[in-house]
């Protein structure tokens, strides 16, 4: 199971600098220990925003992306983007993208975190986004749109090798604005995350302690819980406690399809 999140400035931080130093220091050797460039102040700004990834509940994956307000942001230190923005932009800068080792290949991580990076960036009505990107994955980017705006250099402020890049959000694969259309289907909140299960992956009350209610976007899953077990499919809101039809506390899922669904901590205001 798949589970990814959305966390604001310091709080996404603290979640995701330890999986940094993992990836970039121990597994890749981009960084030395004690890099400078392992964070920075946009981090901790409240225009930043963290998309974490757990894959059965472990750490699998971050990236991050920063509003700009005008006041720079960390890719700027990098390259000059401003002769390549349209007027009228709404843009915000992408980084410290990492998956670690052992969740790469197949299982999705990466497809599922960018997938919800790029609906969450669509939800602030971003139109164009700007980064430098490792030319190791450089690939991954040219898949997803991104128009290449240099060759490689050395950065004169991190002295790492670079690439920057920007991608008009039309530009996007075809998958990546069927999925922003299908999650756009519910309101948007600051407390939710997406679950994301292949065929007979399981979900309970003990995996997500927290949850106050789960609307599936796709998919159809099995719903147990004490007086019996039902179907349930898209668009349906599951309300799983502080409420007069909540779940009781034994409930599970279990995927019959790929299943994809909004989760949320605290009480939903409708759409």
């Amino acid at each position: 199971m798949l589970v990814v999140e959305r966390h604001r400035g310091k709080a996404g931080l603290l979640q995701a600098l330890p999986l940094r130093r993992l990836v970039f220091i121990e597994q890749e050797g981009y960084m030395d220990t004690g890099s400078p460039f392992l964070e920075d102040e946009h981090d901790r700004a409240q225009n930043t925003f963290h998309v974490l990834i757990r894959r059965d509940a472990e750490l699998a994956g971050a990236v991050r992306f920063t509003l700009d307000l005008g006041r720079g942001t960390a890719a700027d230190k990098h390259f000059d983007f401003r002769p390549y923005l349209p007027a009228g932009a709404v843009v915000a800068a992408g980084g410290q993208l990492c998956i670690d080792r052992r969740h790469r290949g197949g299982c999705g991580v990466y497809t599922r975190m960018m997938s919800c990076f790029y609906f969450w960036l669509t939800s602030q009505g971003v139109t164009h986004v700007k980064g430098v990107i490792n030319p190791v994955i450089a690939s991954l980017f040219e898949s997803a749109g991104y128009h290449f705006l240099s060759e490689p250099f050395q950065s004169p402020h991190s002295n790492l090798p670079c690439i920057a890049v920007l991608l008009d959000m039309d530009d996007l694969p075809v998958t990546s604005k069927e999925f922003t259309a299908r999650h756009s289907r519910r309101h948007e909140e600051e407390s939710s995350c997406r679950i994301f299960m292949a065929e007979n992956e399981n979900l309970s009350s003990t995996d997500c302690p927290g949850l106050h209610s789960i609307f599936v976007v796709s998919g159809r899953a099995n719903l147990r819980k004490t007086e019996g077990s039902n179907t349930v499919t898209d668009s349906v809101q599951l309300h799983l406690n502080h409420s007069a039809s909540a779940l009781d506390s034994t409930w599970s899922l279990q995927a019959i399809t790929e299943f994809e669904a909004v989760a949320f901590t605290k009480r939903v205001i409708p759409s």
